[in-house]
C-alpha cells in the first residue's frame, strides 16, 4: 500500500502495509547467487510493504552434485537420493528437480538448527505478491488470517500454489484445505517447528521433488493438518508469462521454467518430453516398459551407467 515516495529530507514517509513476517519467526527465501538479477526484483517486489524481513539460503544447482556418485552411495555430504524416484501421471525429471529440492532440505535444516522460534516460512527467489494477497489486506481478510494462525496447529500452509483459485474444501472463513496434487507448488509455505524437524529425521532421502513430497505426505496422513488460503497470495513470475519455455535469448528467459525440461535447450528422449535426456542412462529400463507404473503413481528405480561414455 504505497501511499508516498520518500524523498530525501521530507517529513512525508511512505506508508507500508506490515506483513507480519506471514505469521513467521524466521523467513528464508532459497536463491541461485549466480542469478543476481532474481535477488534485485525479488527486493523490488517486496520493497512496498513492511514486516517483511528474510534470510537468504543458497540454493542448490546442478553443478553441486554428482549423480552418479549419489546413486552409487546414495548420500554424499549434505546430499540423499533414494533408490527410486517417484511422480504422478507422467514422470517429470531433471537434474534441476533434484536440485530443488535438495534446496529446500538445506533450508528445512536451517531451519532446523535454529535456536529461537517456531515458525517457518521458505520462498523461492521468484515468489511474487498477487492481486489477491493486496484484496485480502483491503478487506481485512488478511489481518484474520494472521490472527487465526497464532492460535492453530499446522504442519503447513500453502501462502501460494500453481493456481490463482486454490481447490479444496473450505475449513473456516480464512483456511481451505487445498486439494492434493492440483496446483502444486513449494514456492511459499509457511512450516511449523515440529513439521520441520519431522521432515529432517524422516524424509530427508530426496526421492520425490519438493513439492509433490508435501502433498504425498499430506494424501498418506503423515502430516494431516495443512491448509492455505481461499486464493493464493504469493505466486511465481512464471505464472504471469503466457509460456515459461523460453528461449535464451527472450528477455524473461532468467524465470524460464528451471524445474521443467526446456525442448529450447535441453535434450529430450523421444516420446518423454518431460523427460532430460542426460539422465535417461541413470534410469533402470521398467520405466520404459512401463512396469512400474502403479496407476497414476510413477516411479523409476536409480542405475549406475555400464557405459562410461554415458556418464
Amino acid at each position: 500500500m504505497k501511499l508516498t515516495k520518500n524523498t530525501p529530507g521530507s517529513k512525508i514517509k511512505e506508508v507500508k502495509f506490515n506483513l507480519q513476517n506471514f505469521g513467521a519467526d524466521t523467513i528464508y527465501v532459497i536463491h541461485d547467487i549466480k542469478k543476481p538479477q532474481r535477488r534485485i526484483d525479488f527486493e523490488h517486489a517486496w520493497s512496498h510493504f513492511s514486516g517483511f524481513k528474510y534470510e537468504y539460503i543458497d540454493a542448490v544447482t546442478p553443478d553441486d552434485f554428482n549423480l552418479k556418485e549419489l546413486i552409487e552411495n546414495e548420500s554424499v555430504g549434505e546430499f540423499s537420493l533414494g533408490k527410486e524416484f517417484y511422480d504422478i501421471v507422467d514422470l517429470c525429471l531433471t537434474k534441476n528437480i533434484l536440485a530443488i529440492a535438495f534446496s529446500h532440505f538445506r533450508a528445512y535444516r536451517a531451519c532446523n538448527t535454529l535456536e529461537n522460534g517456531d515458525r517457518f516460512l521458505i520462498l523461492e527467489d521468484d515468489a511474487r505478491p498477487t492481486e489477491g494477497l493486496m484484496n485480502s489486506i483491503y478487506t481485512g481478510e488478511y489481518k484474520k488470517f494472521i490472527e487465526g494462525i497464532e492460535k492453530r496447529t499446522f504442519d503447513w500452509i500453502f501462502i501460494g500454489t500453481a493456481n490463482n483459485v486454490i481447490k479444496g474444501q473450505d475449513y473456516n472463513k480464512f483456511l481451505k484445505r487445498p486439494e492434493n496434487f492440483t496446483g502444486l507448488a513449494a514456492h511459499a509455505v509457511l512450516y511449523t517447528r515440529d513439521s520441520i524437524n519431522r521432515l529432517v529425521d524422516n524424509h530427508n532421502t530426496v526421492e520425490m521433488a519438493a513439492d509433490f513430497l508435501l502433498h504425498h505426505l499430506n494424501s498418506n496422513t503423515t502430516f494431516p493438518n495443512v491448509y492455505s488460503p481461499y486464493v493464493s497470495w504469493i505466486s511465481q513470475v512464471h505464472t504471469q508469462l503466457e509460456n515459461n519455455i523460453l528461449d535464451p535469448n527472450n528477455p524473461d528467459y532468467e524465470y524460464s521454467t528451471g524445474s521443467q525440461v526446456n525442448p529450447l535447450v535441453d535434450k529430450v528422449l523421444e516420446g518423454h518430453s518431460h523427460l532430460a535426456k542426460e539422465l535417461v542412462p541413470y534410469i533402470h529400463l521398467d520405466y520404459f516398459d512401463k512396469k512400474n507404473h502403479l496407476g497414476p503413481l510413477i516411479k523409476i528405480k536409480w542405475i549406475t551407467p555400464v557405459n562410461k561414455l554415458l556418464q
